[in-house]
């Protein structure tokens, strides 16, 4: 409890002198070239110091700003939007890549488990494949695995 009491204490202290720190800069150079300021004023003959205060804002400074903002944070949301739908097309090009894989893999399995491999004509008669179009198929099966999950 002690802890926050300090705390608020600080806290009150900081803003009842805040408006006093709200003071002139003055800036001035020494004899090595070097750039100070202060807050104290001394006359303008002494080390050629002068009066700096920054400049004050204005309305359409602030506007400029306030729009300024706004097409940053509208460029940050366009660029998350982006990354968001890289993401999905990575997700849909990995989910689609597992599936193919699978498919590869089943239809390998099924190829090489088959005493004899088969395809249909246009009148819808079983026409059996040789020797040579087999391991066509195989090698063509051997590949799409390679392929999709590689």
């Amino acid at each position: 409890m002690n802890k926050f009491i300090r705390n608020g204490v600080w806290s009150l202290l900081l803003v009842t002198l805040a408006p006093a720190a709200q003071a002139d800069v003055y800036r001035w150079v020494d004899a090595q070239g070097q750039v100070h300021f202060e807050d104290r004023s001394q006359s303008q003959s002494a080390h050629g110091m002068r009066s700096y205060t920054p400049p004050a804002a204005a309305a359409d400074n602030s506007k400029q700003r306030q729009e300024k903002t706004r097409k940053l944070l509208n460029a940050y949301q366009a660029e998350r939007q982006q990354a968001r739908e890289r993401q999905e097309k990575q997700k849909q090009a990995q989910e689609k890549r597992r599936r193919n894989c699978a498919v590869a893999k089943d239809n390998l399995r099924q190829y090489q488990s088959y005493g004899s491999i088969y395809r249909l004509d246009e009148a819808g008669e079983r026409v059996y494949l040789d020797e040579q179009e087999t391991e066509a198929l195989l090698k063509k099966s051997r590949d799409a695995v390679a392929k999709w999950c590689g």
